[in-house]
Formats: C-alpha cells, structure tokens, sequence
C-alpha cells in the first residue's frame, strides 16, 4: 500500500510541476496589447522633439517601453544635444531609424511568434514609394515585443523582416495556453511551493515514503 502511496505521489508531481513551468515559459501577446503598447511607444518617441530635456528624463521616458539596449539604440541614433546647450532633443528626419513605423493597426497589421528568437513581432508590408526624399522598394517593417520583469517590453526593429521567419505553431499553441487563468495559476503556485518545500523527512513522518 505504501509502495502505491509513493508511486501515486511520484506522477503527481510530474503532473503538476512540468504543466506549469510550460506555461510560465509561454507568455501570450495579444493584438490589443500589441497594439496599444506600440502606439503608446510611438508617442512617447514623438514627443521627445517637443521641448529639450535632460539625458535622465530621456532614458526614463523611454524605459517604460523598450528594453534598455533598444533605448541606448535610438539615443544614439536619432537623440542630440540642443542647440544652445541646454537639455537634448529627438530632432526628426525623414528617415529615422528605430522609430515605430507607421503601423495602420488594421488588418493589414499582423502579429506572429518567432520561435527562434522566442518573441512577438508586430510587422506590416510597406509599399514602394518613389516620391519624396526618401524613396524605397516595398517592404515588411516589423517590431520585436518580448516578455521581461513582468511586462511586455519592446526590443527589436527590423526595416527589413520575412514573415516566413515566423513559427505559426508556437503561435497557435501560446493561444491554448492563453485560458490558464489567475486563480488556476495560483493554484499550481501551492502545490509546486508544497513539492518544492516539503522535505523527505517531514514525508517519512506521515509514512508516504521510506527512508530505508
């Protein structure tokens, strides 16, 4: 019987424990999350030309939405110091890099899964534009989006993205993963902290395993 006990508790920490660090690992983003945190990026880039402000205001501003590597990336690049010395400015051009591109947020917006690089991408086609300064062939313009210190975080730009890059199957199973609710979470969070803490010999005590 208590060869059974043991064998009975063994599976039930198999199933318990490997279910939820699958679903740890996998974080679902969805198009409205998507979406508003690209557009809430994009205006916080925009407003950094309306009035000069100190290198800390800056990377603060930024911070809330890209990674720290992506934020060094466009000060680098699009980010001065103001003319008369006081504070910096993101002065515009026409074609500044790092920048959200300007994503319509329709249909023809799209968001997949890159298994390879393990993140979202919010990308769109970008047709050929001969007129201005600026002229270029049509293109994928795409956005990374990644998981980090409990929020999605934006940490890539691609001016030139393959949708075929993506793995529609991560994709489709992030979506199943996506009905675990919080209190489901909380749960697996119990009886993992149960297996995890409980120690052999507080087991051996209750006679569900020998330590013989």
């Amino acid at each position: 019987m208590k060869h059974l006990m043991r064998m009975l508790l063994v599976s039930l920490a198999i199933v318990l424990v490997f279910p939820l660090l699958n679903v740890k690992a996998d974080r679902q983003l969805s198009e409205e999350e998507a979406f508003r945190l690209l557009q809430e990026a994009f205006d916080t880039q925009v407003a950094l030309n309306e009035k000069p402000r100190s290198m800390e205001a800056i990377e603060e501003s930024l911070g809330r939405y890209f990674t720290t590597e992506y934020t060094e990336d466009f000060i680098e690049m699009n980010v001065k110091e103001n003319i008369d010395g006081e504070g910096y400015l993101a002065y515009g051009t026409d074609f500044a890099l790092y920048y959200i591109p300007f994503f319509t947020y329709d249909e023809n917006t799209e968001i997949g899964y890159d298994r390879e690089r393990d993140q979202w991408y919010v990308y769109e086609w970008f047709g050929e534009s001969v007129d201005g300064p600026v002229s270029y062939e049509g293109h994928y313009e795409a956005v990374g989006i990644t998981y980090e210190d409990n929020g999605w975080t934006i940490n890539d730009y691609q001016i030139r993205f393959n949708p075929d890059d993506l793995n529609a199957e991560k994709a489709e199973e992030n979506n199943r993963n996506r009905e675990v609710s919080e209190k489901d979470d909380g749960i697996w969070g119990t009886m993992l902290g149960f297996i995890k803490y409980t120690s052999v010999a507080s087991l051996a005590s209750l006679g569900w395993i020998a330590t013989k």
